[in-house]
């Protein structure tokens, strides 16, 4: 298991210190390797088995940890770029057998525009967390919006003042939009279209990284206009502002 840095932490970097610990039944481990996955890649498990051999290949080893007796074990990953980044770390024992991590996603050097600033939304799911939710910095922590209200419905973040912005993330739940747009204002009346994602048709943990030429704005929404299910509106675990998203 990677026990730090956190999940969803925001590092600067470029020298980065991960550490956890690994255990075998039969006293036997033997290594632990540091992978890191193609970001936007939030749930491995739910990939294809070739999807997740590749994930594994040499192509995206980081290098092997230090491991001790006791099956703690660091690693530490020099010039991390700039960017997204989903760490797992894989043991294996003498045998060849072989476990994964949970997945720890970390953003490196470079800042997030909407922590700080003030969400609000079109509606709220009484079963829900408020808009907050979705910009805390907490990747369990998300806004649902009202199932029974129509489409279509929005998140906006203020960011207090006006930003420089080129790059938005946003991590989905199941209750995911099948088409929504990106927009930017100055004074939150008058919007600009920056982004647009159309017919999106499954879910597998993905987060969206959409890219556009920097714009200055204060404002940025989310504009849903059509469900992926019934049963809920729209859920987004964290939406992210940043001047730029390295590719």
């Amino acid at each position: 298991r990677i026990a730090e840095p956190a999940d969803g932490a925001a590092l600067h970097g470029p020298k980065l210190s991960i550490s956890g610990f690994a255990s075998d039944r039969n006293a036997n481990l033997r290594s632990v390797t540091l992978h890191v996955l193609s970001a936007p890649w939030r749930n491995w498990f739910l990939r294809d088995d070739e999807d997740v051999l590749k994930a594994f290949s040499e192509a995206t080893r980081l290098g092997q940890a230090q491991l001790a007796p006791d099956g703690r074990w660091s690693f530490t990953w020099d010039n991390a770029p700039p960017g997204f980044h989903n760490i797992v770390a894989l043991a294996q024992d003498g045998d060849g057998a072989v476990a994964c991590s949970n997945v720890v996603r970390l953003t490196v050097g470079i800042e997030n525009l909407a922590r700080g600033g003030k969400a609000t939304a079109s509606s709220t799911s009484k079963y829900g967390e408020r808009p907050e939710a979705a910009i805390d910095g907490d990747p369990n922590s998300m806004w649902w919006s009202d199932n029974d209200q129509p489409n279509p419905q929005w998140l906006m973040v203020d960011l207090g003042a006006e930003r420089t912005v080129g790059a938005v993330a946003v991590a989905w739940w199941k209750a995911y939009a099948k088409d929504y747009t990106v927009e930017l204002s100055s004074d939150a009346q008058s919007w600009r279209e920056v982004a647009r994602i159309a017919g999106r048709s499954s879910w597998l943990g993905d987060m969206d990284l959409l890219r556009f030429k920097p714009v200055k704005a204060r404002y940025v929404r989310l504009h849903c206009t059509k469900r992926a299910v019934t049963w809920q509106a729209y859920t987004i675990f964290e939406l992210g502002v940043y001047e730029s998203i390295a590719q």
